[in-house]
């Protein structure tokens, strides 16, 4: 398996040569200190270059480069924040538009629950026994 693997690393394809064929939103995510940070920034770079000299000016704003600071693996160490910034990319693209963020869609929720609520959540703690009880009284009295 390692010679496999090491094989097909060395035979691999060198994409900065055929990068001009890309002609797809691009989002490039890294942290600041992965190792392979620098491979990640020279490819946004050489895409930037390209669309620079496409004549195709809606390309330009469809390149992104997100660098989280402080961690090596964005996917282990903030994965809520590459799902957010994955989010807020499509949306900017016209897709998933009527998908809330989790940070929306949180808020959203505890609004609701304040609409619909009918007793106080002190009134929720008290147990349950024979009838259930309010800050009013016993409701089956």
């Amino acid at each position: 398996n390692l010679k496999k693997f090491i094989q097909s690393f060395l035979n691999r394809t060198n994409i900065t040569e055929r990068i001009g064929q890309i002609k797809c939103p691009v989002l490039f995510v890294t942290g600041d200190l992965a190792s392979h940070n620098h491979t990640v920034r020279t490819l946004y770079n050489a895409l930037i270059k390209v669309v620079q000299k496409d004549s195709d000016l809606t390309r330009k704003t469809k390149v992104d480069l997100l660098v989280v600071d402080g961690i090596a693996n964005v996917i282990e160490e903030k994965p809520e924040g590459v799902a957010d910034t994955l989010l807020f990319f499509f949306q900017g693209l016209g897709i998933a538009g009527h998908v809330l963020s989790r940070k929306l869609s949180n808020t959203q929720i505890s609004n609701d629950m304040k609409k619909t609520r009918k007793i106080s959540m002190e009134d929720y703690d008290k147990p349950v026994g024979a009838g259930r009880y309010t800050s009013k009284g016993r409701l089956d009295e």
